[in-house]
C-alpha cells in the first residue's frame, strides 16, 4: 500500500525519465537528464518519496484497516498510541545495536553530522546512527460521531513533530539517508546523493578523481564534455555505466 515517486532535490534543473524505482531501482537513478549551460555539479541528491498510495482520507482509512484488519479503534489516542510505540522500539533498537541517536537542534544540517559518525570500515555497510529532528508534516485529526461515524480530515496548520533519519552507509551509493515521519502512517523519503555513487563507482574501478566537497574537479583520463560537470563526463565516457 505505499506508492513510490522520484523527486530532485538539487538546485539545477534535471529530470528523472519514468518511475521505476521499485523495478529497476538503480537504472532509474542513473537516467537523469542534464539540462545545465554552466559546469556545475548538478547530478546531486535525489529523493524517493513513500506514503500510501492515496495522501487523502480514504487511503488513511484503507491503510489503517490493512494494518489492524478495521477502523474500529481508529482515533486520535491509538494514533498517539502506535506514534509512541514507534519511537520506543527505534530507540531500543538502536540500543541494543550499538547505534547512537542524536537529537539536532532546530536549523542544524543533518547529513554534516551524519558524516561526522562515519563508520571507519568502509566494509560495514548498515545503518550506523539515527538523527532525531523536528520538522511540520501532515497529520490526521479523527472525530468520532454517531453510529461508528468518523470523520478523517488534515490538521491545520501541520505541526511540529519527530522525523527520524536513518543514515546508512551502502556499498553502491556511499552515505545515504532514510527519512522517516514519526506519526503514521509514516511517510518515508529515501535520500540519495549522485555525487556519492559515482565516487564509490569510480573507486571500484580504479579511476583517479580529484573531489572537493560534493564537487568533482579532476578525473584522470576522463575527457571534460564542454559545458558540462566532471561528473557528467564520468557518464559519457562510459566508465560508470552497469
Amino acid at each position: 500500500m505505499w506508492s513510490f515517486r522520484p523527486r530532485i532535490d538539487g538546485r539545477c534543473p534535471s529530470t528523472v525519465a519514468g518511475e521505476q524505482a521499485l523495478t529497476n531501482f538503480t537504472k532509474t537513478i542513473l537516467d537523469v537528464r542534464f539540462v545545465s549551460p554552466s559546469p556545475v555539479p548538478i547530478f546531486t541528491r535525489q529523493g524517493l518519496t513513500a506514503r500510501p498510495l492515496r495522501p487523502d482520507p480514504g487511503g488513511f482509512r484503507i491503510w489503517w484497516r490493512d494494518l489492524n484488519g478495521s477502523d474500529d479503534n481508529l482515533d486520535n489516542t491509538h494514533l498517539m498510541r502506535l506514534a509512541g510505540r514507534f519511537s520506543r522500539r527505534i530507540r531500543g533498537w538502536a540500543k541494543k545495536q550499538g547505534i547512537p541517536v542524536l537529537y539536532c537542534e532546530p536549523g542544524e544540517r543533518k547529513h554534516t553530522i551524519g558524516e561526522e559518525q562515519l563508520p571507519t570500515d568502509p566494509a560495514r555497510t548498515e545503518i550506523f546512527c539515527v538523527l532525531v529532528g523536528r520538522a511540520p508534516a501532515p497529520m490526521w485529526d479523527i472525530q468520532r460521531y454517531g453510529n461508528n461515524g468518523i470523520n478523517v480530515r488534515r490538521k491545520e496548520p501541520y505541526p511540529f513533530v519527530n522525523h527520524y533519519y536513518f543514515h546508512i552507509w551502502d556499498a553502491d551509493w556511499g552515505h545515504l539517508t532514510v527519512r522517516m515521519c514519526g506519526h503514521p502512517p509514516f511517510n518515508a523519503m529515501v535520500i540519495l546523493n549522485g555525487h556519492e555513487y559515482v565516487a564509490n563507482q569510480a573507486t571500484r574501478r580504479g579511476i583517479r578523481f580529484t573531489k572537493e566537497g560534493n564537487c568533482f574537479t579532476d578525473c584522470a583520463g576522463s575527457a571534460r564534455a564542454p559545458g558540462s560537470d566532471l561528473v557528467i563526463s564520468f557518464f559519457l565516457a562510459g566508465a560508470l555505466l552497469p
